[in-house]
């Protein structure tokens, strides 16, 4: 409940206490006056019988007259009687702004409760988006794990075969260590970047049923994370991390040389920047340690956060 609501609330509150209060005044006016009118109309009543018995049977009136009688009765029994009505009147009248009040109380019971239920009604959209949130929040790790869990499937597929009788020489991550001798024996030496990357062309092609499905893959999880609108960037940094430490130094080199050439469209390259992929790099095993320079400072720097 907001301090907006509770102080609503705390004033209505008051109010009602107030008319309370108030109505259980006019109550005990209602009785008192009601029961003072009463006795006044039974006063006048044996009053008037008393004209009439003194009329008939004494020597009260010297004339047996009905004017005197009458105006007995006008002066005893009628002012008694006029006096109890305008009691009645004034009971109506209270009855009046009982009726208000008791309008004025319903009133006032309904505003607290559509406050209360405006109140559960909050509580309840809260409590539904954080529900949602959490929802999305799990529906984003179960894919995001899933693609992690697919990522390793495609590394430990990987293999590498002698060209003369097909044997194995090496799988699953430790292909990427050979994948890297490779690249290194197709640079012919050369340390100009441009010729670097024309040799990891010819290089990626060569190897391209391997390599291939494994940056799309890659590509794909990063891009999967930085898109998702429903995680902080922050958290966004934590799971690109735990990609981070998957990665061998010998992957880190391979996706260095990757993301600068003409095979990626520049998507990959602001990935890696925009999340530091290369903060686990030893720069020192790249071909030429000046083609550092191709990427932003960001790429090679631990976040903090």
């Amino acid at each position: 409940m907001d301090d907006y609501n509770k102080t609503d609330i705390e004033h209505i509150n008051i109010k009602k206490k107030l008319i309370d209060t108030e109505i259980e005044k006019i109550n005990k006016r209602i009785k008192s006056f009601t029961l003072f009118a009463w006795i006044l109309v039974i006063i006048g009543f044996f009053v008037a019988c008393y004209g009439i018995y003194e009329f008939f049977y004494s020597n009260l009136f010297e004339q047996k007259s009905l004017n005197l009688l009458g105006d007995f009765l006008s002066g005893t029994a009628t002012s008694i009687w006029s006096l109890s009505g305008l009691l009645f009147v004034y009971v109506a009248f209270l009855g009046q702004r009982l009726q208000l009040l008791n309008q004025q109380l319903e009133i006032m019971h309904s505003q607290l409760e559509i406050k209360y239920t405006r109140i559960e009604l909050e509580g309840q959209k809260i409590e539904m988006k954080e529900q949602n949130k959490n929802l999305k929040q799990q529906r984003f790790e179960n894919t995001f794990f899933n693609l992690i869990n697919n990522h390793q499937k495609i590394v430990e597929g990987l293999d590498i075969r002698k060209n003369n009788n097909n044997e194995i020489v090496a799988t699953g991550r430790d292909c990427f260590k050979s994948f890297n001798n490779f690249f290194i024996t197709e640079t012919k030496k050369r340390i100009e970047f441009q010729p670097v990357i024309e040799a990891y062309t010819k290089f990626y092609y060569k190897h391209q049923s391997d390599l291939g499905h494994y940056f799309r893959n890659l590509f794909h999880i990063v891009n999967f994370v930085d898109t998702t609108k429903d995680v902080h960037f922050e958290e966004k940094i934590i799971y690109i991390q735990s990609i981070q430490v998957l990665l061998s130094n010998y992957e880190l080199l391979l996706l260095f040389y990757y993301a600068l050439s003409k095979l990626d469209n520049g998507s990959f390259k602001l990935l890696v920047e925009k999340y530091s992929l290369f903060q686990n790099l030893n720069t020192n095993e790249l071909i030429d340690i000046s083609h550092k320079k191709e990427y932003k400072e960001e790429a090679f720097t631990m976040r903090k956060f």
